[in-house]
């Protein structure tokens, strides 16, 4: 039988949000990409699993029922298969960073997660994955990564987060921007300013870097930016325009010539979440998530000086 797993997954999201907007969110997919998903798995399954309304979602057929009863031990058993079949291969365990690998956390601050990692588990190797902002926790769900930096609650049911690290927000601006000498600007200050926003990045996610906790975002002069992690998007900054990023602990090398950080002094830090499966009990996968809030306090401390490579 041709089973999309990634269909199956996105089933078990879609009931248990019961709508297809935020199902959709959560998966960091459009509506019309999650209905295709539940069509096609319908086709391959031959039968109907949903009973939909004028709101989309009315609940599960039985024959729905049934089948999202033991997709979760489908799901299970088809990556333990993916493990034994590496069985003879180095252990890997894949962490989802945001953005290139190497901006943040730093390199040599993931070359040392992998030392302690192979500390606990010998044999284990720890590969770094850049993770796109638009599909954070897809990604995740989906199992192309096996551990999350950076996941953002609220986050789907299938994953669980544990605290990282409080972001400080700061606000870059072109040098010929009116607020380029401060050091330190207000949020009312920012918020005057054209924000630079991406599009495809799910808007509970983009909310703090537009300053909705300050007022709506209706009220903002939004731009759409083509970026797909903080590095890219803060270069398509325009005279005039304004972007604001988490960076409690981010490099200044990802700020280019020619623009300026600003502390943004009244507002409330981001908090980062690291994630992993719900289903995911492995010792090595645990033992990771463990791990990096050690990395995370380290990093504020800067007590690791080595640069060498990390696998991507």
């Amino acid at each position: 039988m041709d089973l999309d797993l990634n269909c199956v997954t996105s089933l078990l999201v879609l009931l248990e949000e019961g709508h297809y907007g935020r199902a959709a969110a959560a998966l960091h997919l459009s509506q019309s990409a999650l209905t295709k998903r539940i069509q096609r798995l319908e086709q391959q399954l031959g039968v109907c699993l949903l009973v939909r309304d004028a709101a989309g979602v009315a609940g599960a057929t039985p024959a729905g029922a049934r089948f999202a009863a033991r997709a979760p031990a489908l799901l299970e058993a088809a990556r333990a298969a993916c493990e034994a079949a590496r069985a003879d291969s180095p252990y890997t365990v894949r962490l989802g960073v945001p953005g290139p690998v190497g901006d943040f956390p730093e390199r040599r601050h993931l070359v040392e997660v992998g030392r302690r990692l192979r500390q606990r588990h010998p044999g284990v190797r720890l590969v770094c994955r850049s993770v796109p902002l638009a599909a954070t926790h897809a990604c995740l769900v989906e199992g192309w990564v096996d551990v999350l930096w950076g996941a953002s609650p609220p986050a789907p049911r299938a994953i669980v987060t544990s605290p990282l690290l409080d972001l400080e927000r700061i606000a870059v601006v072109p040098a010929e921007h009116e607020l380029a000498d401060a050091q330190e600007v207000s949020a009312a200050d920012v918020a005057a300013s054209p924000l630079l926003y991406i599009p495809d990045v799910p808007p509970e996610l983009m909310a703090p870097f537009l300053l909705a906790d300050v007022r709506p975002v209706r009220h903002a002069r939004l731009v759409a930016s083509d970026g797909r992690d903080s590095r890219s998007f803060i270069r398509t900054i325009q005279p005039g325009q304004t972007a604001v990023i988490g960076a409690s602990v981010w490099p200044s090398s990802i700020v280019k010539p020619g623009l300026r950080d600003l502390r943004i002094v009244d507002l409330p830090p981001i908090p980062m979440h690291v994630g992993r499966r719900r289903a995911d009990r492995r010792e090595p996968v645990r033992t990771l998530v463990q791990l990096l809030p050690e990395v995370a306090e380290a990093m504020r401390k800067n007590r690791w000086g080595s640069d060498d490579a990390v696998s991507s």
